[in-house]
C-alpha cells in the first residue's frame, strides 16, 4: 500500500471535516451578527427611555421644590395672620373688659343715685341706665367691626377707629 495516498486520504478526509465545521461557524457567526443589530436597538431605546425617566424626575424635582418653597411661603404668611389675629383678640378682649367695668361702674352710679331721688328721675336714670348697656353693646360692636376691618399694615388703627366712632356715637 502506498503510505502518501493514505496520507493524502486521510488530510482530504480532514478537510472535509474542516470546511463542514466552518460552514455551521459561519451560520452560527451570522446568526450572532443579526442578534448584535437588534441587541443596539434595544440598548439604543433604552438609552432613551432612561434619559426621558431622567429628564421627568428632574422636573418633578424642581415642580417639588417650587411647590415646596410656596407652600412654605403660605404657612408663614398664615402664622403671621394668626399672630396678628391673637394680638387683636387679646387688645379687643381688653378693651372691652375696660368697657364693661366702665358699664358697671355707669351702673353703680346711676343706682346709687336713683335711690335718693324722687320718682320723677327715674326716667332719666333708667334712660341713663340703657345708655350704659349700650355702651357694652357699642364696645362689642366696635370690637367685631375692628376685627373684621384690620388694616394689614396698622392692626390696631382699624380697631382704634371703630372703637373712637362708637363711642363718639353714644354722646
Amino acid at each position: 500500500m502506498n503510505w502518501g495516498l493514505l496520507i493524502e486520504g486521510i488530510l482530504a478526509a480532514l478537510l472535509l471535516v474542516t470546511i463542514a465545521y466552518a460552514s455551521i461557524l459561519n451560520t452560527k457567526l451570522s446568526v450572532l451578527r443579526d442578534a448584535k443589530d437588534e441587541m443596539e436597538a434595544l440598548i439604543k431605546e433604552f438609552a432613551e427611555a432612561a434619559d426621558l425617566a431622567n429628564r421627568g424626575v428632574s422636573e418633578l424635582k424642581e415642580r417639588a421644590l417650587v411647590s415646596g418653597t410656596e407652600l412654605e411661603q403660605q404657612v408663614k404668611q398664615a402664622n403671621e395672620n394668626l399672630e396678628k389675629a391673637r394680638s387683636l383678640t387679646d387688645e379687643l378682649s381688653y378693651l372691652v373688659e375696660r368697657g364693661e367695668s366702665l358699664a358697671g361702674r355707669l351702673d353703680q352710679g346711676i343706682s346709687a343715685n336713683r335711690a335718693p331721688k324722687s320718682a320723677g328721675s327715674g326716667s332719666k336714670a333708667a334712660s341713663l341706665t340703657k345708655g350704659s348697656r349700650g355702651a357694652r353693646g357699642a364696645v362689642q360692636t366696635a370690637g367685631r367691626t375692628a376685627a373684621r376691618e384690620t388694616d394689614p399694615d396698622d392692626p390696631e388703627s382699624g380697631a382704634k377707629s371703630a372703637l373712637l366712632k362708637s363711642l363718639e356715637s353714644l354722646r
